[in-house]
């Protein structure tokens, strides 16, 4: 799911600029961890999101394959 280079990817697009951040190292680049973590989370919901709703399209393929045709293009 989340591999080094997203990771980096992640940091990158951190902009650190809310006044009320927490931040870490003020010495060297700062980071905002609360904006850093809210993208990771954006990143791993979304990427659950997608694989939750494959799985549940499986599941309704099994039972019904009308239905999980319409559910597959439900997808967005």
């Amino acid at each position: 799911m989340l591999n080094e280079d997203l990771i980096k990817q992640i940091y990158f697009y951190c902009n650190n600029n809310d006044p009320n951040g927490l931040y870490t190292d003020p010495q060297g680049e700062p980071l905002d961890i609360i904006e850093y973590a809210r993208k990771i989370e954006a990143v791993i919901y979304d990427s659950a999101r997608l694989k939750e709703h494959a799985r549940c399209v499986e599941v309704v393929q099994a039972l019904n394959k009308d239905i999980a045709r319409v559910l597959e293009d439900k997808k967005g």
